[in-house]
């Protein structure tokens, strides 16, 4: 009886399939959330899931993907501060793809990944709000809401992709 042979880069194919499902899924969820777009969620996940190169793309995708959506669908206003904003969100959610690859890709280390994650993006855009406005979006419950979001997030992600892979993650 012969065994099926798996193509040699059938792990290959499924991690971009799942790179795009990722972007994809951001892209989606640009039109509801549009400026709260998951970013460090989907950092997360892909930093944990694929590896560092692929993560790294996706990650950038996911935040091109956001605000393509934002000003050619949504409108986002075409001023140099929504510009720089955009450039912004976009630095943090590589930054919370660096917090991601800081611990072992172990499953009980997912929540302090997110962690890091959004405490490094929330400060990162927080930081320019002295220099651009914008203070009052990080009153507490706002922060919060965001963070639970977040976890929803990341947990459900995680859970699709450890569904489908069962469980496997790309070695960088």
């Amino acid at each position: 009886m012969k065994t099926a042979i798996p193509a040699p880069n059938a792990d290959i194919r499924t991690a971009q399939v799942w790179a795009v499902v990722l972007v994809g899924v951001a892209a989606a969820s640009s039109f509801w959330t549009a400026c709260t777009v998951p970013l460090p969620a989907v950092a997360v996940v892909a930093g944990r899931t694929l590896s560092a190169r692929l993560a790294l793309a996706t990650t950038a995708a996911a935040w091109l993907a956001n605000q393509l959506v934002g000003y050619l669908w949504l409108h986002y206003p075409t001023t140099p501060d929504s510009f720089l904003w955009g450039g912004l969100l976009g630095a943090g959610a590589l930054l919370s793809l660096v917090c991601s690859w800081l611990l072992p890709r172990r499953t009980w280390h997912l929540p302090a990944a997110l962690v890091g994650a959004f405490v490094v993006y929330e400060a990162w855009l927080w930081l320019f709000t002295f220099a651009l406005g914008g203070q009052e979006t990080f009153a507490l419950a706002i922060v919060a809401g965001l963070a639970v979001a977040h976890l929803l997030w990341t947990l459900g992600l995680s859970g699709v992709h450890a569904l489908w892979s069962g469980g496997r993650t790309a070695q960088s």
